[in-house]
């Protein structure tokens, strides 16, 4: 770092580096009073890069003064470094000395660190914008809203305080398990399987025509409701069991499970 004077058209302010929410006129007119009673004000911070441009990041309200009263040359701090660079030290910018920082120009400081740095450490961006973590935990936005059966993805490495990357846990969710399309077909099928079963051991057993046609009646909601679904899903062998005991016996409520066949 070096102390120089420079022309005040070499400074540039319009590479991101002027964080605060807008320029307090008042200290401008008291700067440019200042000079013109001879005072000398504090040196501004300025950036070199490696082209030779100059990126002003701090003393903007000084700046201006000086335009204000023709003043063509000011002292400047010079430290070689790229614009990235220019504006890590805009957002520690302030935070002791000069114009005080605002609640909104410190949250506009923070937010700049956590685009410029997005894997870093809260400690990380808390030292670059001279705030405490805390600051940092309270204006962070939160993660994006992670869709069904996935997790937000967060960085594989956050960048320690010391300069290290160290890994990030990621949480696992697990994926919802694909609903059965049989499920409803299933649901229905067990009062159809449950009667053919009924009337296949009746008559094994002989069961008189009464007593199965007892028991159709009272299902016979249940049986219609499944026969319009479930028929065409039935096991060969269950169809033809239903057509032969409706062709033998004549029953109505097997005639109508089997579709009249």
């Amino acid at each position: 770092m070096s102390l120089q004077e420079l022309p005040v058209s070499w400074l540039d302010g319009k590479g991101g580096t002027q964080l605060r929410p807008q320029m307090d006129a008042d200290a401008i007119v008291e700067y440019a009073h200042a000079l013109e009673e001879g005072a000398v004000l504090p040196p501004v911070g300025v950036m070199q890069d490696r082209t030779g441009h100059y990126w002003l990041w701090d003393g903007f309200h000084r700046v201006m003064a000086h335009q204000r009263v023709g003043r063509e040359n000011i002292l400047a701090d010079v430290e070689l470094g790229e614009l990235a660079d220019a504006i890590d030290r805009a957002c520690g910018a302030n935070a002791t000395h000069g114009l005080r920082r605002t609640p909104e120009h410190t949250k506009r400081v923070v937010l700049t660190a956590l685009k410029q740095h997005p894997d870093a450490a809260n400690t990380v961006i808390a030292v670059i914008c001279h705030v405490d973590e805390s600051t940092i935990r309270r204006l962070k936005p939160a993660p994006p809203t992670a869709p069904t059966g996935s997790a937000y993805a967060e960085p594989e490495k956050r960048t320690g305080k010391d300069g290290k990357q160290y890994p990030v846990s990621k949480a696992v969710t697990a994926k919802p398990k694909a609903e059965d399309p049989q499920a409803e077909l299933k649901k229905l099928a067990k009062p159809l399987e449950t009667f053919i079963d009924f009337v296949n051991k009746a008559q094994a057993i002989s069961v008189s025509d009464e007593a199965v046609n007892a028991y159709a009646s009272l299902h016979t909601a249940d049986l219609v409701e499944a026969s319009g679904h479930l028929l065409a899903g039935m096991s060969s062998h269950a169809q033809e069991l239903a057509r032969e005991l409706a062709a033998a016996r004549g029953r109505p409520h097997i005639r109508s499970l089997t579709g009249g066949r």
